[in-house]
């Protein structure tokens, strides 16, 4: 039906987990900051509406220990799994 090129497959799959894996570091890098240093992110008021839930979201799992590290854990191991799956497709593939 449709010949699709191997490589395009590929860069697409490439391109999703480096975007997961952006998105993953990024709520870390939020986390830590609104757990540790108490930042308050006031900009987010500019930001679209998912961006400015999900600045809220992290900000509620930086409330307390338990959520912290719950949340923490949860997205070491979506980084782990998404790395394997990276170099599946860079091996394999």
């Amino acid at each position: 039906m449709f010949n699709i090129n191997p490589i395009y497959y590929k860069l697409f799959c490439l391109s999703l987990i480096f975007l997961v894996i952006i998105y993953n570091l990024i709520s870390l890098i939020i986390l830590y900051n609104y757990y540790y240093k108490g930042d308050n992110f006031k900009l987010y008021l500019i930001f679209p509406e998912f961006i400015q839930k999900w600045f809220k979201s992290i900000e509620l799992f930086s409330k307390s220990f338990i959520a912290f590290k719950a949340y923490k854990d949860l997205v070491y191991r979506e980084l782990f799994v998404y790395f394997i799956i990276l170099i599946i497709v860079l091996i394999f593939m």
